[in-house]
């Protein structure tokens, strides 16, 4: 590992030039340069890709996927995430511009060919990085080989390639650096587009107002009629079915894949030209062409100069892989939290448990953890089965279903008038008792209760307040008038048999006005 210059010179090449180095002396420079990217049929320059020729090993040690940058890692994910940070979809301001990620190229490309690479053997001084034009029919971006490079995961040992990027890309879309105006303050305040780095650079990965404003100048605002992907269903393989949900897609559009291809001119590979769509223009059925790869798909409309967000799709991959649940077992009310791990998981998977769908908490390739549904059966055994585009994948009988703890809570509004829910779970089938009282000490079934009467309100096993099936029982209780400001108890028993009982214990409720 190289250690980097503490001034490092950075040159976007034929227009601009100036130091790109740490805080302390800010330059004026110009506002933009070169010439804004189109869309049209003849000129489609918004694609992105990486020749990955990175030496250094902290230019690829993070290889923890991401769902929404699927098959990328290393440079290559520093290199995607870069192109996002000026994507439409971003939260500094609205943009009329998303770029299109088209994987990995097999070589440095010419200078209209919009390949991220390496410099090998490094730049004459203290070079850091530079793009190459014509700008108005593509570009090139080379970083050099002189400067240690990392793709940031945790605290970077070198110049952060994501950050160096997201700037460098800036000059491709037509930006030149900000004005110094724009460049003091903290690293977490200046525009992107400043010709100086603030420590590893890091902080150039998220765009500022002024880079926002400036992309705007030349984009165009975010239109209210951009199309936009909301969703992707249905086949995932080459050759299958895809379904594209989202809004304003014209009546008639194109579709863009990820491709891994060289520049996009003429006749694009991963395009599927000429799609109608359906459902008022929001959703759009294409047949994944064979040349589609793993990445993101778009929509295309060139004749209205528009670019739909990226959306991430996962196409021809593994499917999913479970090699186990923790915990084994839940309650059969469900809400158990359940971590299924395993590989080859997608952002697109969902899960179902004893053939019920289950609220998924969280994704990634190696562990889902979801919530699991109301199961039928004290004692029954589920499946848990993961689907997605690629297949799927069931662990048999993998989860029980316990009877629910013995439990009493409320909820609501615990006002005069006010509907307050009390909720008694516990053992399948069991009659229960519910009382609200003054707080005091009184003694029932030869229980002691914490209230005393005369109790708002009571359920008495007779009056037939049952835990059922699911094991949980509700009743309502309403505030009454007198108890403004005044803590009342809620407590419950079950009747575990005949002459047996079992206390759920006190809790308080306060009545507010």
């Amino acid at each position: 590992m190289r250690a980097r210059t503490k001034t490092l010179f950075f040159c976007s090449i034929l227009v601009l030039c100036g130091t790109f180095s740490l805080p302390g002396v800010l330059t004026a420079f110009g506002t933009s340069r070169g010439s804004a990217l189109s869309v049209s049929s003849g000129n489609y320059q918004r694609d992105v890709r990486i020749h990955n020729n990175f030496v250094d090993p902290q230019a690829n040690n993070n290889n923890v996927p991401q769902d929404d940058y699927p098959g990328a890692l290393g440079a290559e994910l520093a290199v995607w995430r870069s192109a996002v940070a000026w994507g439409s979809s971003t939260s500094t301001a609205s943009k009329n511009f998303d770029f299109d990620w088209q994987g990995t190229a097999s070589g440095v490309g010419g200078r209209n060919d919009n390949i991220v690479s390496a410099l090998p053997g490094g730049c004459s001084g203290n070079t850091l990085a530079f793009t190459e034009g014509p700008i108005s029919n593509g570009w090139r971006i080379r970083f050099c080989e002189n400067i240690g490079w990392d793709d940031g995961p945790g605290n970077p040992v070198g110049v952060d390639l994501e950050g160096v990027n997201v700037h460098e890309l800036g000059h491709a879309l037509g930006l030149g650096h900000s004005d110094a105006a724009f460049c003091g303050g903290s690293c977490f305040s200046r525009a992107t587009m400043c010709a100086i780095i603030c420590g590893d650079g890091q902080t150039e990965r998220s765009i500022a107002e002024n880079d926002a404003d400036r992309l705007q100048s030349l984009y165009g605002a975010f239109p209210g009629n951009k199309p936009v992907i909301t969703g992707i269903s249905g086949s995932f393989e080459t050759g299958g079915t895809l379904i594209i949900d989202g809004t304003d897609f014209a009546s008639n559009v194109h579709v863009k894949f990820t491709a891994g291809t060289g520049q996009n001119s003429g006749t694009i590979p991963g395009v599927v030209y000429n799609r109608p769509s359906t459902n008022g223009g929001t959703r759009v059925q294409v047949t994944i062409p064979n040349t589609a790869s793993t990445g993101n798909v778009m929509i295309w409309q060139p004749n209205q100069n528009r670019l739909s967000n990226y959306f991430p799709i996962y196409i021809d991959e593994n499917p999913p892989s479970i090699s186990g649940i923790n915990p084994t077992a839940g309650p059969i009310q469900g809400g158990t939290e359940v971590t299924i791990s395993g590989s080859d998981f997608f952002l697109n998977a969902s899960v179902t448990m004893g053939g019920e769908s289950a609220t998924v908490l969280s994704r990634s390739s190696g562990e889902i953890v979801i919530e699991s549904p109301q199961g039928s059966t004290v004692g029954a055994f589920a499946d848990v089965t993961v689907s997605q585009g690629t297949g799927s994948d069931t662990l048999s009988n993998a989860f029980m279903y316990e009877e629910n703890p013995v439990f009493l809570t409320w909820d609501g509004n615990p006002r005069v008038g006010g509907n307050v829910t009390i909720k008694v779970t516990g053992p399948q089938n069991l009659d229960v008792a519910v009382a609200v009282g003054q707080p005091g000490l009184t003694e029932r079934l030869g229980i002691p209760f914490c209230v005393v009467g005369p109790f708002p309100f009571v359920k008495k096993f007779p009056a037939g307040l049952n835990t059922g099936s699911l094991g949980a029982v509700e009743t309502v209780w309403q505030g009454v008038q007198g108890t403004v400001f005044e803590t009342v108890n809620v407590v419950g028993v079950i009747k575990l048999g005949p002459g047996t009982f079992q206390d759920l214990g006190c809790v308080p409720l306060t009545i507010l006005p």
